[in-house]
């Protein structure tokens, strides 16, 4: 099996206590990762070094030396998109107002359209 890395971090732990394989096995299991839901922005969890889907083995031992794999998934909003539809919502506010906006009223809309956006991207 070819293993071909995008990003690899190499520790070496001079601990042998540190080194137990059923340790970080129970550790891992209790921070797998699991996707973005509709608000969180980003996410990180353990995966299988072999593929996304595999389920059983989180850690290979190749020769005395693990190899564990971490998975981040991360939302992104464009700032034209937050900036556009923010300025949409100010001008509406405005309009049903008649008169400009305070700072905080402003933070708060942007605020709200972040929490808007944020299940789309």
């Amino acid at each position: 099996m070819n293993i071909f890395f995008k990003n690899a971090i190499v520790y070496e732990l001079n601990n042998d206590s540190l080194f137990n394989k059923d340790v970080i096995e129970k550790a891992i299991k209790s921070h797998l990762f699991t996707p973005c839901d509709s608000f969180d922005t980003i996410k990180m969890g353990w995966v299988s070094p072999y593929n996304d889907n595999n389920q059983n083995d989180f850690i290979v031992n190749m020769q005395g030396h693990l190899l564990l794999r971490i998975k981040k998934e991360t939302k992104i909003l464009p700032e034209p998109v937050i900036k556009q539809t923010l300025l949409e919502k100010i001008d509406k506010q405005e309009q049903a107002l008649s008169r400009k906006l305070t700072k905080n009223e402003k933070a708060s809309l942007k605020d709200e359209v972040m929490i808007d956006l944020m299940p789309r991207a």
